[in-house]
């Protein structure tokens, strides 16, 4: 496997000015949930470390990095900046750029029941939840990912240049 895109049928285009050009057809999607049924056994729990990247996860499953596109699929990320966790360095510049205070209060939470609520100093169980915290957690909620097991990734590979090519 060279690439995730090289799979992908070509198309032929007329551009504007006249020019015959060739291109993958990048736009193609593949049901991934339809590939496995119901079989949810084809798929772990995997809790992403920090700074791991879907290179890294690849290559600590199936020992290379370039199944990267598989990890993403199986986990039906399309957009991996907001959906993938951040580095610590970039979530950090994130709350920078969102927050001109970032210590300040994003909301309380009532930690008997874990609910959001409005500020009430008569709640014992009223608690603030800074903005850095609230970002924290949105960060760490995307950490929890399936990883498909490793010994249906020839056949998923296979199943999907099958199914992109139709």
């Amino acid at each position: 496997m060279t690439g995730y895109f090289t799979t992908f049928p070509l198309i032929y285009m007329t551009l504007p000015d006249g020019n015959n050009v060739t291109i993958q057809d990048f736009f193609r999607r593949v049901d991934v949930a339809s590939m496995f049924g119901n079989v949810s056994v084809a798929l772990m729990p995997y809790q992403i470390q920090p700074d791991e990247q879907p290179e890294i996860v690849s290559n600590k499953f199936y020992g290379s990095p370039l199944y990267h596109w598989v990890v993403i699929l199986v986990n039906n990320i399309v957009d991996l900046y907001e959906e993938w966790p951040l580095t610590q360095a970039a979530l950090t510049a994130k709350i920078a750029d969102l927050y001109d205070t970032p210590n300040g209060i994003h909301h309380y939470v009532d930690v008997s029941n874990g609910y959001t609520i409005d500020f009430n100093p008569s709640n014992p169980n009223c608690f603030p939840v800074t903005n850095i915290e609230y970002e924290n957690t949105l960060n760490d909620n995307k950490r929890l990912i399936r990883v498909l097991d490793p010994q249906y990734l020839s056949q998923f590979v296979q199943q999907f240049n099958t199914l992109i090519g139709e």
